[in-house]
């Protein structure tokens, strides 16, 4: 028999009618309960489509969204991005899961360097940059979703750089996909080369931006806003 994956059972949404779904969380990823997705078409043509989301729970807007879906076309193309040099996946030790941070169980975290060291904190200030091999945990074959989540595996910056638990929010996340479904589904369960890094921390807010690939192809782009207060 057939078990579905838990990052499939996470996902899964319940169609309520009228552009409205409901969802709820999964303890493999730990976090804030049931909730209710509305999903607006704002423009849509033959090349893209522009959708409106909003997330709920209860009467409450807890997270808004925009969707930009477009169609892709055999045409010239290049990669300018640098791809970061790093051991192979194999040849580095996965890092422990934390316990008090549950969704850290559900992807194989292998550092090659930025690893989060709260407990045991270097002297004075490090840089923000993080380079790590992740994929999911127990292994599943690669597609949009995942990706976006995996998009998210990111410590915020300011954790990495004055190695110290800060109350934190996120003003914007922004996820840019540069593949497509079949490139995807040929990389099917192995490791993506994730590199986050920090530009500027200042008067409480950051930036945080960031890359998966695997060595030969980029994937997606990673941009966001977090706020911090020390």
């Amino acid at each position: 028999m057939h078990q579905i994956h838990p990052f499939d059972e996470a996902i899964q949404l319940e169609p309520q009618g009228d552009g409205h779904w409901r969802g709820h969380t999964h303890e493999a990823y730990g976090n804030m309960g049931a909730f209710d997705v509305e999903a607006t078409a704002a423009r849509t043509n033959r090349s893209t489509q522009h959708w409106s989301v909003q997330m709920r729970q209860g009467a409450d807007v807890v997270a808004t969204a925009t969707a930009v879906l477009a169609t892709r076309r055999e045409t010239w193309s290049a990669v300018e991005a640098g791809f970061p040099e790093a051991p192979p996946a194999e040849a580095i030790a996965r890092t422990q899961s934390l316990d008090h941070v549950r969704w850290t169980s559900a992807y194989d975290m292998r550092f090659v360097q930025g690893p989060l060291q709260i407990a045991t904190p270097p002297a004075g200030e490090q840089d923000s940059v993080s380079l790590l091999w992740v994929r999911d945990e127990p292994p599943r074959a690669l597609d949009f979703c995942s990706l976006a989540a995996l998009c998210d595996v990111f410590f915020p910056r300011i954790f990495v750089k004055r190695a110290t638990w800060v109350p934190i929010g996120t003003v914007s996340f922004t996820v840019y996909f540069h593949a497509d479904a079949v490139t995807l589904a040929a990389i099917g369960t192995r490791h993506l080369l994730a590199h986050a890094r920090a530009h500027q921390f200042r008067n409480g807010y950051f930036d945080q931006s960031a890359e998966l690939q695997n060595l030969s192809r980029w994937f997606a782009e990673v941009t966001s806003r977090p706020t911090a207060r020390a």
